[in-house]
């Protein structure tokens, strides 16, 4: 079974479709699709590719809590200029 069809073209994947909540979500299509190519390119050993999904998914997991970190400090900034002003 070839699924390199599949990763160039998952909107239109028989595979994916069966799938459909994942196929809404474009950041784990590209998650999956890009590991998938790295499987099939055969460059990488299943431990490499371990490591670097672990990497990646813990990369994702730090950049979505930056914004509502800076959001949660940026109040208490705003306060202490205002008060500090003449």
């Amino acid at each position: 079974m070839s699924i390199e069809g599949d990763i160039e073209n998952p909107e239109g994947s028989a595979i994916f479709g069966k799938f459909p909540d994942i196929q809404k979500d474009h950041h784990v299509m590209e998650f999956i699709c890009d590991y998938l190519r790295m499987m099939v390119g055969g460059n990488l050993n299943a431990f490499e590719i371990e490591n670097l999904m672990d990497i990646e998914i813990e990369t994702h997991h730090q950049e979505a809590h930056v914004p509502a970190h800076v959001m949660s400090r940026w109040p208490m900034r705003s306060r202490r200029s205002a008060l500090s002003s003449p």
